[in-house]
């Protein structure tokens, strides 16, 4: 007797089948669609152009880094940037701001002193390591400039950083103390003094890489007209 076959276990199996090769390609697709979001996020980081703030509100504060008599210091990102690279924004509280620490900027217009030489000290070290704070922008409202600078490794001023570390190798004092003077070097060679130089002033990265940062006492000079005020930390004077 030949075997019966019922139609309805075939139409099954073939069914079965069917099943199998749309979840196949589902899978596929689901690959597939998860590779092309990775490309379109890497193609909109790539593409991703910084653009001149307006206003804080473009900014997510991350962290406080700090507090002093003429503004305070934060951690944050652009909320338009894919990476959420983060920079450090200090806020300079236009009220406070002394007369003489004004500025005629003849392509800025008038602004901080601060914002002027770092602008200028941008320009000027543009190619080379001057191991200063690394300006990117600034912006203003009608209570403050927003002075925005590149993030130098964890953060961590020269202070905390002896505090911290009771013995530090001889080989990292001295590229420290080289970077700081280098530092010092490119300003004096642009008639630029800084008049605040401490510890808490330098910030260090994870490989013991200075950086010269907080420009708020710094001026230009001429030796035919020295300073005959005070000015800087009086513990450092």
């Amino acid at each position: 007797m030949d075997e019966i076959i019922s139609p309805l276990s075939g139409r099954g199996t073939v069914k079965n089948k069917e099943e199998e090769e749309e979840e196949e390609e589902e899978e596929v697709t689901e690959v597939e669609e998860k590779q092309v979001e990775e490309e379109v996020k890497e193609v909109e980081e790539e593409k991703y152009v910084w653009t001149k703030p307006t206003s804080i509100d473009e900014f997510e504060i991350v962290d406080a880094l700090g507090d002093g008599a003429y503004g305070v210091v934060k951690l944050a990102y652009r909320k338009d940037d894919p990476k959420q690279e983060k920079v450090v924004i200090k806020y300079i509280i236009k009220s406070k701001i002394l007369p003489d620490f004004w500025v005629n900027d003849p392509e800025l217009g008038k602004i901080p002193k601060e914002l002027s030489i770092l602008s200028e000290i941008k320009k000027k070290g543009e190619g080379e390591e001057i191991y200063i704070v690394k300006m990117i922008d600034y912006f203003e409202d009608n209570e403050n400039f927003y002075l925005i600078t590149k993030q130098h490794g964890f953060g961590m001023d020269l202070f905390d950083y002896v505090e911290f570390n009771k013995e530090i190798p001889e080989e990292h004092i001295k590229k420290m103390f080289y970077q700081v003077c280098k530092s010092i070097q490119f300003l004096h060679h642009n008639n630029i003094v800084h008049r605040d130089i401490k510890d808490e002033n330098i910030i260090v990265d994870e490989d013991c890489n200075a950086e010269l940062i907080d420009f708020g006492s710094s001026t230009h000079y001429d030796r035919r007209n020295p300073f005959d005020t005070f000015c800087g930390t009086i513990d450092y004077a």
